[in-house]
């Protein structure tokens, strides 16, 4: 039997900027109390969830090559850049190395079923981050459903896949955010990507459009992410800065985070039906002024 903490959430963190977005049109009526309907029809974790990620048996990835940004033939070892537009094939079971960085410009597309097995090695060099970073103005188009979700887990075994298997999926939006960093304002870089001594210009966010669209997420599973970049710098299983309200996300469940499974740096954007299952640290941390954040959640330890 699971034990749950359910929790039905309008967040609304007020930075010192006028709000973009209305927040109590989000909300959906309900005649129960918590996150989750006693009526089992009503259940929305049907389907698309798994809280027995370790023990699930996934096929073994037969695409290395797709996702794999530790490619000795690429310009740069350590990442792979996408700067048109790449769809991914759900009869196919991707390996993620590296960093897959979706440029401004480009977009990933990742079809309902699609499944990513995902190992990082911090012990190599250049290091294995094993992470998607969309970077602002890029796109990402993840469009799984209700039966048949996408799904991103670490490419160990049952017997030994563990948190911080892999980093995690990390969104940076042109959306406004209450980080005073001077005349850098705009121009955040997220925490441990400093020091990513390839490429130390990643994962920056901030800006003016609190309407910036970085694409769609919905029915995801991200499980065994959470890699520690360095001491006391995770990544978490989902980070989002600065993401702007044109973003469609809902219906993720994050699974055994290496460090939090959600974690918010300002913006816009309305999130709904999210999970956090077992993580490490925060199931949701928000900072730097969320304006507006709309979400129906439980978490479980």
């Amino acid at each position: 039997m699971k034990n749950f903490l359910h929790l039905f959430c309008a967040f609304s963190f007020i930075a010192p900027m006028s709000a973009q977005t209305n927040c109590v049109t989000k909300l959906k009526t309900t005649s129960y109390v918590g996150a989750l309907s006693a009526t089992a029809a009503d259940d929305w974790t049907t389907g698309w969830t798994n809280f027995n990620p370790k023990n699930t048996a996934y096929a073994e990835p037969n695409d290395t090559t797709t996702l794999n940004g530790m490619l000795s033939n690429l310009p740069i070892v350590g990442e792979k850049d996408i700067s048109g537009t790449l769809t991914l094939d759900a009869t196919k079971t991707y390996l993620l190395k590296g960093f897959v960085i979706v440029r401004s410009g480009g977009k990933l597309v990742i079809p309902a079923g699609t499944v990513i097995r995902a190992i990082a090695d911090a012990t190599v060099t250049p290091k294995n981050y094993a992470s998607i970073v969309v970077e602002r103005g890029g796109k990402i188009e993840i469009t799984g459903t209700a039966t048949n979700p996408v799904v991103i887990t670490s490419a160990k075994s049952v017997a030994t896949r563990d948190r911080g298997d892999w980093g995690g999926l990390v969104i940076a939006g042109k959306a406004p955010h209450n980080l005073l960093n001077g005349a850098d304002n705009n121009n955040v870089q997220m925490e441990g990507f400093n020091n990513v001594t390839f490429d130390a210009t990643l994962a920056r966010f901030g800006g003016t459009d609190p309407n910036d669209n970085s694409g769609i997420i919905r029915y995801l599973r991200l499980e065994f992410g959470g890699l520690a970049f360095e001491p006391n710098k995770e990544i978490n299983g989902l980070t989002l800065g600065a993401v702007g309200v044109g973003t469609e996300l809902n219906h993720v469940q994050v699974s055994f985070s290496g460090d939090d499974s959600f974690e918010w740096f300002g913006g816009t954007v309305n999130s709904t039906h999210l999970i956090s299952w077992k993580t490490t640290d925060d199931d949701f941390d928000t900072d730097n002024g969320l304006i507006e954040s709309c979400s129906s959640v439980f978490f479980g330890r």
